[in-house]
C-alpha cells in the first residue's frame, strides 16, 4: 500500500504545472529579423501593380525566399537549385506543394516580366526624378544556358538593379529573319530602360563590346540618353590637326599619365563615321589607356575629369555579377525547359531582394556592425581598405551574427520598407536610415 500511494504522489508531482523560469526570453523579444513577406507585398503591390494579384503574392514569397537564402551565408561553391529555392519559401505546405507552386509561378503566361522595369526604377530611383543625369552601368553575363542583360546603377561598390532581360542563342536562331541578332535584342532593352525612365535623362556606361556605330547614332537621336563608351584601340578615327584631316588608329594616341586629354569633334570609324568627342585616360598601373567615347560638344555637361569618374564606376556592376553567381548561387542554376522565360521570371524576384539586401548594407546599423564583423585591411585594395561589402554586411546581419543589434535590425527594416514605399527609392535611403 505504501508503495501505491508514493506513486500516486510521483505521479501527481510530475503532473502538476511547472513555474517558467526566470532565465527564458520573453515571447515578446524576437529571435530573427528579416524582411517579411507581407512588407515585400506591400512594395510590389505599389509599385508593379501591371501584375496579377495573384502573381504578385507569389513574388512576394519568392523575393522573401531569397532573402532568407541569403541570410543563411551561402559557401562560395554554393550552388543554387529550383529546390533550394522552393524550401525556404514561407509556406507551411509541404516541400512537393512548394515545389509545384514554384513551377506554376515561373510558367505563369500572365506573368510578363518585360513590362515591370518601371516597376524596378520606381524601387530603386523613387517616384521623384532628380536632376541631372542617372549613371546606368549596363552589360552582359550568362546564368546557366541563358544570356542576362542587365543594368543597374552604381551604389555602395556594387549597382541596383534597374532592368533585366534574359535570352538564348537558340531564341535568336528562332526568331524571323530581321530580328535574327543579338544587336536586336540590346536595342530593345536600351528602349525598355528609356521608356522606365519616363523622361530622365540616363548616362550608359559602356565597355568596348557596344562600340557600334548603330547603337551611338540611335542613343544620340534619344533625348533622354548619353553615354560613355570605351572604344577598341585599334579603330581608325579621323581628327582635324593643323588645317587638315588626318587618320589614324585609337591606340597610337598617348595621354600623360594621370591626366585625361580630350579631342573634340572626331570622326569615329572610316566607312559612315560618326562625330563623337574622345576623352583619352591612362593611369599607373593600368594595361593600356581607356578610350572613351562620349556625346559631341560635351565637354560642359560630361568634364573630363567627370567620364574618367564615372567610366571607373562600371566595374561595380562586375562586382554585382559576381555577388549572383559566386555568393548567391547563380552559377549552378540549371533549367532544362523554357530556360530564357523562367530564368528571367526568378531572377525579378532575385533582384529585388538584392536590392533590399544592399540597401539594408548601407545603412547606420550596417556600419555599427561592421567595427564587430571586420578588420579593415593594412593596405588599400581597390581603393577600399574595407574587407566586406555591404551586401556581406547585410548577410551577417540578417544571419543573426549580431544579436545585440536584433532589436534595432527590426527597426531599421520597417524605416528601410517605409522609406521606398514614400517614393523616395533605395537609392537614396542610405542618408535617411
Amino acid at each position: 500500500m505504501a508503495r501505491r500511494g508514493a506513486a500516486r504522489t510521483r505521479r501527481a508531482y510530475l503532473a502538476r504545472p511547472r513555474r517558467a523560469s526566470s532565465k527564458a526570453p520573453k515571447a515578446t523579444e524576437p529571435t530573427t529579423a528579416t524582411f517579411r513577406a507581407d512588407q515585400i507585398r506591400s512594395l510590389i503591390d505599389t509599385f508593379f501593380s501591371v501584375l496579377r494579384r495573384p502573381v504578385r503574392k507569389n513574388l512576394a514569397f519568392l523575393v522573401e525566399a531569397f532573402v532568407t537564402l541569403t541570410s543563411l551565408l551561402r559557401s562560395c561553391n554554393g550552388e543554387l537549385s529550383l529546390a533550394s529555392v522552393a524550401r525556404a519559401l514561407p509556406l507551411g505546405t509541404s516541400f512537393r506543394d512548394r515545389y509545384k507552386r514554384l513551377n506554376r509561378f515561373l510558367d505563369n503566361r500572365l506573368f510578363d516580366p518585360q513590362g515591370v522595369a518601371q516597376g524596378l526604377f520606381g524601387v530603386v530611383l523613387g517616384l521623384r526624378r532628380r536632376r541631372g543625369a542617372i549613371p546606368v552601368a549596363l552589360d552582359q553575363s550568362t546564368v546557366g544556358e541563358a544570356q542576362l542583360l542587365m543594368a543597374g546603377v552604381p551604389f555602395a561598390g556594387r549597382v541596383l538593379p534597374l532592368g533585366l532581360m534574359t535570352f538564348t542563342y537558340e531564341d535568336i536562331r528562332n526568331r524571323p529573319e530581321r530580328e535574327k541578332s543579338q544587336n536586336f535584342v540590346e536595342r530593345l532593352f536600351f528602349l525598355q530602360l528609356l521608356e522606365a525612365a519616363r523622361g530622365a535623362l540616363l548616362c550608359f556606361i559602356l565597355d568596348r563590346g557596344y562600340a557600334r556605330v548603330s547603337l551611338m547614332r540611335e542613343l544620340l537621336s534619344e533625348p533622354g540618353a548619353t553615354f560613355i563608351l570605351r572604344a577598341r584601340r585599334d579603330v581608325t578615327i579621323q581628327r582635324r590637326k593643323r588645317n587638315r584631316v588626318t587618320r589614324c588608329k585609337i591606340g597610337s594616341l598617348k595621354p600623360r599619365p594621370g591626366r585625361p586629354l580630350r579631342l573634340e569633334a572626331i570622326l569615329y570609324r572610316g566607312d559612315k563615321p560618326i562625330e563623337l568627342d574622345l576623352v583619352i585616360y591612362y593611369e599607373h598601373g593600368h594595361k593600356e589607356p581607356w578610350y572613351l567615347l562620349v556625346p559631341p560638344r560635351s565637354k560642359e555637361t560630361l568634364p573630363d575629369d567627370e567620364v574618367v569618374a564615372l567610366y571607373r564606376q562600371r566595374m561595380r556592376i562586375e562586382q554585382g555579377f559576381r555577388d549572383f553567381k559566386t555568393h548567391l548561387g547563380l552559377r549552378g542554376l540549371r533549367l532544362q525547359v523554357r530556360i530564357s522565360q523562367r530564368v528571367q521570371r526568378l531572377l525579378l524576384a532575385f533582384t529585388l531582394a538584392y536590392a533590399l539586401v544592399v540597401a539594408l548594407g548601407t545603412s547606420q546599423l550596417a556600419e555599427e556592425a561592421r567595427e564587430h564583423l571586420e578588420d579593415s585591411r593594412a593596405t588599400a585594395r581597390h581603393g577600399t581598405a574595407r574587407v566586406l561589402s555591404a551586401r556581406s554586411v547585410a548577410a551577417l546581419l540578417l544571419g543573426g551574427l549580431c544579436q545585440h543589434l536584433l532589436k534595432r535590425l527590426v527597426c531599421t527594416i520597417r524605416r528601410l520598407v517605409a522609406h521606398a514605399l514614400a517614393g523616395h527609392g533605395l537609392y537614396y535611403a542610405a542618408a535617411r536610415l
